[in-house]
């Protein structure tokens, strides 16, 4: 059976104005965690945007800077607008020219 505790949820308000909670459950197939919890881990369920915590303050959608404004726009627009300038450097600079890092809190990468 799985405990349930405070970190592994959230309170997410939907696009219809209702709230929801919302359970994050380790998958047991995760070759991570195997299907155990982390406090860690767990605390992604407090961090996701909640209208009930202080991740309320967050950014609830893309941002586009024109100007002096933050502008919103869909995801769609934003993901668009990414792949457009990602492709652009390539074209110009060459694949060299676009990376990525990702690191887990630790930083180590073992998750």
């Amino acid at each position: 059976s799985q405990a349930i505790t405070e970190t592994m949820y959230s309170v997410v308000k939907g696009e219809d104005g209702s709230l929801y909670n919302v359970l994050i459950i380790p998958a047991e197939d995760s070759p991570i965690n195997r299907g155990n919890y982390s406090i860690r881990g767990g605390a992604n369920a407090e961090a996701t945007y909640s209208p009930t915590k202080p991740t309320r303050e967050r950014v609830h959608q893309p941002l586009i800077r024109v100007g002096d404004e933050l502008m919103p726009v869909s995801w769609e627009e934003a993901i668009d607008l990414v792949a457009r300038v990602t492709k652009g450097i390539k074209d110009k600079y060459g694949p060299d020219s676009v990376a990525m890092k990702i690191h887990d809190h630790g930083g180590s990468g073992a998750g």
